[in-house]
């Protein structure tokens, strides 16, 4: 009987080591890791991969709608250090207990946090290396309330709406006031 039980104690220790050390460290599947993977995605503007996270074909009016909170001057590549730095601070807040699912569907409603970039913009700035710095050194934040839904298809779940992602990005649709004159201080009108 001792040996029964010791036996059964040194296998919930076990069990509880290894969930221990996935709960810290461990990759997180299902809603939880899509959202994991579609956060680490806008933060390196990595569209092909949200895009790939999601259930939408080109056709959709969704996918339109995500690509163009990345859309900026691509000849512009001075900004781009600017607009990296900006993206970096970005993060989705939630409680894993709000995920509601109803079978092959889930949603849950998210808090992104992302650098109050607006007053930094407005600064004028002599170089792009000193925006990124005025970035870098921020604590202020910005929370923008939005929601995920998800579809699991085929055993994979895939984000099928995604609200508030256009106010995250919208950084991307401001420059900052920069003093040196190679650099444009809005963007240019289309």
């Amino acid at each position: 009987m001792k040996r029964k039980i010791c036996a059964l104690i040194l296998f919930l220790s076990l069990i509880l080591c290894i969930a221990g050390c996935n709960a810290r460290g461990g990759k997180k599947t299902g809603v939880e890791g899509v959202m994991e993977e579609y956060v680490t995605s806008i933060r390196r503007f990595e569209t092909d991969k949200i895009i790939s996270l999601s259930a939408w074909k080109e056709s959709d009016p969704e996918y339109e709608e995500l690509l163009s909170c990345f859309v900026f001057d691509g000849y512009a590549s001075y900004i781009q250090e600017v607009f990296d730095e900006t993206a970096a601070t970005i993060s989705l807040d939630y409680k894993s207990s709000d995920i509601k699912s109803d079978g092959d569907t889930a949603s849950i409603n998210v808090v992104y946090t992302v650098v109050d970039w607006k007053p930094i913009f407005e600064k004028s700035h002599e170089s792009s290396r000193d925006v990124v710095k005025d970035i870098k050194k921020s604590r202020n934040r910005n929370r923008i309330e939005g929601t995920l839904e998800f579809k699991n298809i085929d055993g994979n779940w895939k984000i099928t709406k995604i609200t508030s992602l256009d106010k995250v990005m919208d950084f991307t649709n401001a420059w900052p006031r920069l003093e040196n004159k190679e650099w444009p201080t809005r963007p240019p009108m289309n």
